[in-house]
């Protein structure tokens, strides 16, 4: 097991932090949106990814390691979604906002398989 969780725990753990991915897309993103403002929480969601990202790894004794990580779960959210908003609206016409969006996605992409 993987620190200490067995497959069910470590299933449970990304179903949770799947179902925080919806909500915080779903519920927090547009209203931080319309209180801050896209590129702020494109801001602040790659600064709660990062640094997600850097204290569960260094803070490994449970819960705290997966509170951490489902905050960086959070912070994910908002960053792709924000990064998103603001290119398909700094492109100029559909067919470059295709294109743009495109890559975007094809670099996360090739980003995971690396």
């Amino acid at each position: 097991p993987w620190r200490g969780l067995n497959q069910s725990a470590l299933s449970i753990n990304f179903s949770i932090a799947a179902a925080i991915t919806v909500v915080t897309q779903l519920v927090l993103f547009p209203k931080l949106i319309a209180k801050l403002g896209e590129h702020l929480v494109c801001a602040l969601g790659l600064t709660l990814s990062g640094s997600g990202l850097l204290a569960f790894s260094l803070l490994r004794v449970n819960p705290i390691h997966r509170i951490v990580y489902l905050l960086s779960r959070v912070g994910n959210a908002l960053g792709d979604t924000a990064c998103a908003t603001l290119v398909a609206r700094s492109s100029d016409g559909s067919e470059a906002r295709a294109r743009n969006l495109g890559a975007i996605y094809s670099v996360r992409a090739g980003a995971r398989i690396v």
